[in-house]
């Protein structure tokens, strides 16, 4: 699901995660995502974020405001209407 990303993200940590995974779902524009496969590309979003202090900081409000909007009551809420669809 992403979950160590989540908890990353709901302490204000800049994340570099990636592309084409559930943890781009759950980033969404409020983390860094880079090919997983492309090693150059991760070391230079790691390198951005330690060489900009003030942007790894931007980067981990977003990521603590984002966080804040996956809680177990909006969960419950999904799988229970996601139960409903299906039963009907």
């Amino acid at each position: 699901f992403g979950l160590p990303v989540l908890e990353a993200m709901a302490q204000a940590t800049a994340v570099v995660t990636s592309t084409g995974t559930s943890m781009a779902e759950v980033g969404g524009d409020a983390v860094v995502l880079v090919d997983p496969d492309d090693h150059d590309a991760i070391a230079g979003a790691l390198a951005f974020l330690l060489d900009d202090p003030a942007e790894a900081t931007r980067v981990g409000a977003a990521a603590r405001a984002r966080a804040g909007t996956f809680t177990w009551d909006r969960t419950a809420e999904q799988v229970a209407a996601a139960l409903h669809e299906v039963a009907a």
